[in-house]
């Protein structure tokens, strides 16, 4: 199986803000991953629509999981992304 670039920006998200346990912004992010910042930004949003990450906005806002990784499947964030699995 072969998984779109969004989906890998997801399961790196998750990993990232589940391993280093404090809000994190989306520059902070981008530059630990070298992602784009525009893909980024529509997995962020779709993540939080699905209420996995939570935002806190102003100046030293970002982005925190709502859940533990033990929470999270691979599997979970994979049905999320990917609009060919079930």
């Amino acid at each position: 199986m072969q998984l779109n670039v969004t989906t890998d920006y997801a399961i790196r998200t998750v990993l990232y803000l589940g391993q280093c346990k404090k809000i994190a912004s989306a520059t902070e992010i981008s530059n630990e991953w070298e992602f784009q910042e525009d893909i980024l930004e529509k997995v962020l949003s779709k993540l939080k629509k699905a209420e996995y990450i939570s935002a806190d906005l102003g100046a030293r806002g970002g982005y925190r999981l709502n859940k533990t990784l033990k929470d999270i499947t691979l599997g979970d964030v994979i049905r999320l992304m990917e609009s060919t699995t079930k």
